[in-house]
């Protein structure tokens, strides 16, 4: 393994976490856009930039970390660490439409 793990972990983490905010913070909008929501009093979408999409990209960066940074987590541990904050980030996502 390379020496610059801690770097390579902090890289992915910082990466994955802003790229998964972004992404469904878009996705709510293109969500919100495509079926006409009408969030008068922006409840929803303060919901899905303050809870929902922090929640989901810091569980997608802590995976990313897992998977990408740690040497000392087995393959298994870290295959485990980014189905599960996956599954989480995609149930976070179907919360927001209502399912």
């Amino acid at each position: 393994m390379s020496r610059n793990t801690p770097i390579r972990t902090a890289v992915a983490f910082v990466a994955a976490t802003l790229l998964a905010y972004l992404v469904i913070v878009a996705g709510w909008i293109a969500y919100a856009d495509r079926a006409h929501v009408a969030d008068n009093d922006g409840g929803v979408g303060m919901a899905v930039v303050f809870v929902y999409a922090p929640i989901g990209a810091i569980l997608t960066g802590v995976g990313a970390a897992l998977i990408f940074g740690g040497t000392r987590a087995s393959h298994q541990v870290k295959a485990a660490a980014g189905v599960i904050a996956l599954l989480v980030l995609a149930r976070a996502i179907l919360m927001l439409v209502g399912i």
